[in-house]
């Protein structure tokens, strides 16, 4: 199970002093150092080819996620990365996706200041529990039984404004410079061939 929580830090997990999302020292705790995009391919006419999708060593989770959007960040569900967590309420949504053009907040297109502006009074580094968005998401996928032995990674091109990962109730990492990518090694995680 790989749960993800974009905009969302919940202060009750490892984090000493106050939340991570409100420690200006803090912006990545377990995310693999930045690199330059690149994918490795098995084979060399894969690589030419350059489509990641037929390789064997690519598994996309883009498609429908199991999604829950809080107004409030102090609202959004506790524990939802459980494996047991009963998600059968939540509505499915697409990732890649935008909150506000998919129904939830209100779509705002700013090129000056914050975007978060016509929510909140910027006040750094204090930041508003009311009326700061929050999505949920949840997916189960299996993982290729080939990959035994093989490290794996997460690549989460853009998230906004944060976001946290967990895999089969676990705790793996967390990232803030939303624009930029951010990678975590899974492996520990996984059991190849199973969900």
């Amino acid at each position: 199970m790989l749960s993800c929580a974009c905009l969302a830090a919940f202060s009750a997990y490892a984090q000493k002093d106050k939340p991570w999302w409100l420690d200006p020292e803090v912006n990545e705790v377990n995310t693999l150092a930045p690199r330059a995009a690149f994918f490795a391919y098995e084979t060399e006419q894969l690589a030419e080819a350059g489509q990641k999708a037929r390789s064997e060593r690519y598994l996309s989770l883009e498609g429908k996620w199991k999604f829950n959007f809080s107004k409030d960040h102090d609202k959004a569900p506790k524990d939802f990365y459980a494996v047991d967590y009963d998600d059968s309420q939540w509505v499915d949504f697409p990732v890649p996706g935008i909150l506000e053009l998919n129904g939830y907040g209100d779509a705002t297109y700013k090129n000056v200041g914050y975007a978060w502006s016509n929510q909140f009074f910027s006040n750094p580094p204090f930041v508003e529990e009311r009326n700061n968005y929050t999505g949920s998401y949840r997916k189960t996928v299996k993982v290729p039984a080939g990959w035994k032995g093989e490290r794996v990674y997460l690549h989460v091109g853009s998230a906004t404004s944060n976001l946290m990962v967990w895999v089969n109730g676990k705790f793996v990492g967390y990232s803030e410079d939303s624009k930029v990518a951010a990678e975590f090694d899974l492996t520990k995680y996984l059991k190849p061939g199973q969900e």
